[in-house]
């Protein structure tokens, strides 16, 4: 459904930019993306799907709401849609931030640019008041929510624009944009050497991570997220192929008229391409501003060749066009070129679409028979019918969600927890011995504890890399072990495990080489992969 009614936003969003078959064609990329198809297909259960949809909408909302040739009332009203939907991302995304950041950034160029005009300081206080009031009502984000550094930013830049509005006139403009210029990169500068010189800033550490793709993590549990690393550039063309270069042909054309929803769309896109590259989850924003400059670029490209074949250009025109290349043959040319170079495209995305779920694949990207393993599917189906309501089950972070939600059972951490200290706590169940784990299972009241492994049906001895067997290492790290107390390096360069790995808590469940006075097997997955024990103090 989401993903349905973000390719209709953006269909509206790109027409209001380059017209109806600019539309169509950001529909058509949106819907083809392998990003956005992956993380909104069928099964998905995450709430980036609902983040995208509310990016999308109050971009649309925010610039119609500073149209000039609207009425001052539906000025007013499409702000106060666009609070309400960027207060609908603050409930629902922690990457709202960079929803409002592209906000202000907008702001700060129009500025800059001498494109500002004093309707927008209506559209933008509509939005970010009621933004950030509808998360101060919620219990998550909260009160407080305001009181971040991004987001104080936000609202100290409603009275810069105030500031900006009376002063226009009484001072040089040159010598206001540089103010302006002067006081943005001074806090760009701020905020990348106040760290290197041992002084904190309020900015959580993902975010900063994005920020500055190049400062050094010291937080195993944020490395050990595959998505949060920073992507490579085979990634960035296997997830977006032709649409990439007909975006910077569109930012190009945008910035050859740069009228404001150009302008937005030019800093959608360049923001967008950065902090992809900084952290490899944000390709589903980027999905966003490339369908959109895409879809512009294409259509200003054509344009010549569309005039030459319908024979409504002049003669002189058409001396013109034809003198520096363009022709009827070339417009032929340049579609077929489009065509071809769009297939691999296409045939990424319908790869993308035809692989199921992480869940309902359980993890696992490789066809059993005719089937991919569902074994997940089987352990939460069972956990869900035959655990009592009161279970407190013990897993790692990762399978939190699909526990709490398919399951209708309570864990101890997921995707969403903030609570490190727990986080490190069960990596210590796991990695400990069961003698040692025992107090801290019965800390938390923990009746129950699964365990993930893949490996091969027909050769168990070969492991695959999806499940605990991989994820022991970081969970060495983040319950502050020493790596090396569990597995070493030999002689011949061969990882060597250590007696303390076999003993651990999470290699005797994997395995079911566990004392079963203690963990006793109550569910085995069809073919092994999820095992669930139910836990005697």
């Amino acid at each position: 459904l989401m993903a349905a009614l973000t390719c209709i936003t953006i269909y509206f969003l790109a027409k209001d930019l380059g017209g109806r078959t600019a539309g169509l064609f950001a529909a058509f990329f949106m819907a083809i993306n392998p990003a956005f198809v992956g993380r909104t297909s069928l099964g998905f259960y995450d709430t980036e799907n609902i983040g995208i949809f509310g990016m999308t909408l109050t971009s649309l909302l925010f610039l119609r709401s500073i149209e000039e040739k609207k009425r001052l009332e539906y000025r007013v009203l499409y702000g106060i849609a666009a609070g309400l939907s960027l207060g609908y991302i603050f409930l629902s995304w922690g990457a709202a931030r960079y929803a409002m950041g592209l906000l202000s950034l907008f702001i700060v160029a129009a500025l800059i640019t001498g494109k500002y005009e004093i309707r927008y300081l209506t559209s933008y206080s509509l939005t970010i008041g009621i933004g950030l009031g509808i998360a101060m009502l919620a219990p998550r984000p909260g009160l407080l929510y305001p009181m971040s550094m991004e987001n104080l930013a936000a609202l100290v830049l409603v009275f810069v624009q105030i500031a900006y509005v009376e002063l226009r006139n009484r001072i040089d403009l040159f010598t206001a944009r540089m103010g302006l210029v002067g006081l943005f990169i001074f806090g760009l500068i701020m905020i990348l050497l106040l760290p290197a010189l041992g002084i904190g800033i309020p900015i959580g550490g993902k975010f900063l991570n994005v920020i500055n793709p190049f400062r050094e993590s010291n937080n195993p549990l944020f490395e050990s997220v595959a998505e949060h690393r920073v992507a490579a550039w085979t990634t960035f063309f296997s997830d977006f192929g032709i649409t990439l270069l007909l975006g910077l042909i569109g930012c190009y054309f945008a910035i050859k008229d740069l009228g404001e929803k150009k302008l937005y769309g030019f800093l959608f896109f360049l923001t967008g391409i950065y902090f992809a590259g900084s952290m490899s989850r944000l390709m589903l924003i980027l999905s966003i501003p490339v369908s959109l400059m895409a879809s512009y670029g294409l259509v200003e490209t054509v344009v010549p060749f569309k005039q030459i074949i319908k024979g409504s250009i002049t003669d002189r025109r058409r001396e013109q066009t034809v003198r520096f290349g363009s022709s009827k043959w070339m417009g032929f040319f340049f579609v077929l070129l489009l065509i071809v170079t769009t297939v691999p495209y296409i045939w990424s995305s319908f790869n993308a679409s035809n692989q199921p779920t992480a869940l309902a694949s359980s993890s696992i990207p490789i066809q059993l028979g005719e089937d991919f393993p569902k074994d997940w599917v089987q352990a939460l189906s069972w956990m869900n019918d035959n655990l009592p309501d009161d279970a407190i089950l013990v897993s790692w972070w990762d399978y939190g969600y699909w526990i709490e939600a398919l399951a209708n059972k309570t864990t101890l951490a997921d995707g969403a927890t903030m609570d490190q200290h727990q986080i490190s706590n069960i990596a210590k169940m796991m990695m400990n011995p069961p003698n040692e784990s025992l107090p801290l299972f019965d800390k938390y009241n923990a009746t129950h504890v699964l365990a993930f492994v893949t490996y091969n049906p027909n050769n168990p001895q070969q492991g695959w890399p999806f499940g605990d067997n991989v994820k022991w290492q970081w969970m060495v790290r983040i319950g502050g072990f020493n790596e090396t107390d569990f597995v070493t390096i030999n002689p011949q360069g061969q990882r060597m495990f250590t007696d303390r790995y076999f003993n651990s808590t999470l290699f005797g469940l994997m395995y079911g080489n566990i004392d079963t006075t203690h963990f006793k097997p109550v569910f085995y997955s069809q073919y092994g992969y999820v095992k669930v024990y139910r836990i005697e103090y």
